[in-house]
């Protein structure tokens, strides 16, 4: 009886088929958020990319402006004192 309950016991918890089961189950979840994950980060990437494009074309755009008031101000500075 004893050798019976550990016969039982041994195939009810060695081999690949106990533990292999929820990872089969789980499996096409598993794949199915990466998916999704990787889908959306794509699509945030791209927002990024889009916004440090526009970002960047700002920064250009008051660099000019900066300058141009600079720009003035040395020649209005230069032109009252010369």
């Amino acid at each position: 009886m004893r050798d019976r309950f550990r016969v039982n016991h041994v195939q009810a918890t060695s081999g690949p088929s106990t533990p292999a089961r929820p990872a089969i189950v789980t499996a096409p979840t598993a794949i199915e958020a990466l998916e999704r994950q990787n889908a959306y980060l794509k699509l945030r990437n791209a927002q990024l990319q889009d916004d440090l494009t526009s970002l960047n074309a700002e920064a250009e755009r008051l660099r000019q402006i900066v300058e141009r008031i600079h720009g003035r101000s040395a020649g209005v500075s230069k032109g009252t004192a010369g």
